[in-house]
């Protein structure tokens, strides 16, 4: 996590984290994580955001971190897309950093 956490506050970039973190909203890698990135889901997802697709269907352990300088404009979990065993996740985000080039 030290490692991860050093690459992210190192970026000369805005930072984008997802995956399979297989991990609980209140686990010491969300909360590790949250301390320096907002969640997706909790800024623009709906509902509960189950990602898992098994017998323990209400978890949420598939999340998408973003940094601060980024805002999300749109988040789903496509549980129409069933063929594993997570739904994928999906988010739109704006750069409202960005300057226009007028292009």
């Amino acid at each position: 996590m030290l490692i991860l956490k050093k690459h992210i506050a190192g970026s000369p970039y805005p930072v984008i984290l997802a995956g399979d973190f297989n991990d609980l909203p209140y686990s010491y890698t969300y909360f590790s994580l949250r301390e320096n990135l907002e969640n997706a889901f909790e800024s623009r997802g709906r509902g509960f955001g189950f990602t898992y697709n098994k017998v323990l269907f209400f978890l949420r352990i598939d999340n998408m971190f973003f940094d601060k300088a980024l805002e999300v404009l749109q988040f789903k979990t496509l549980r129409e897309v069933d063929y594993s065993d997570h739904y994928p996740i999906s988010a739109v985000f704006a750069y409202p950093g960005q300057v226009n080039s007028g292009d």
